[in-house]
């Protein structure tokens, strides 16, 4: 069963896993749409901030972190390597995991151009 949350889609998270992280099902109409507003504002700034000539170390500022804060998660150990940038994640009950994040292809699709 999908728990679809009403303002939140794409592909970058699936939404039962934002369901879940942001413990939505105990969660009243009104923090829910303080939640959908905070992201859409977040969106909408990284929309104009970020595009193909972004550098990983704004990606993972203006997008990985502040996502990845918001659900929970604090970043430590993070590496910035030529192409790639990594770090490690723990849950809030410490669980550590991996973070990947990779620069724009090395040519821009026809679609930027």
């Amino acid at each position: 069963m999908t728990t679809l949350v009403p303002g939140l889609g794409g592909t970058l998270l699936p939404a039962r896993f934002l369901a879940d992280a942001l413990d939505l099902g105990r969660t009243s109409a009104v923090d829910l749409e303080r939640h959908r507003q905070h992201f859409v504002r977040w969106w909408e700034m990284v929309t104009a901030q970020c595009g193909p000539a972004t550098g990983l170390r704004a990606i993972f500022d203006l997008v990985a972190m502040p996502l990845f804060g918001r659900l929970g998660f604090r970043a430590h150990d993070a590496i910035f390597e030529r192409g790639f940038a990594r770090a490690w994640l723990s849950t809030p009950d410490a669980t550590p995991i991996g973070l990947l994040i990779l620069a724009w292809a090395a040519h821009a699709p026809a679609r930027w151009l």
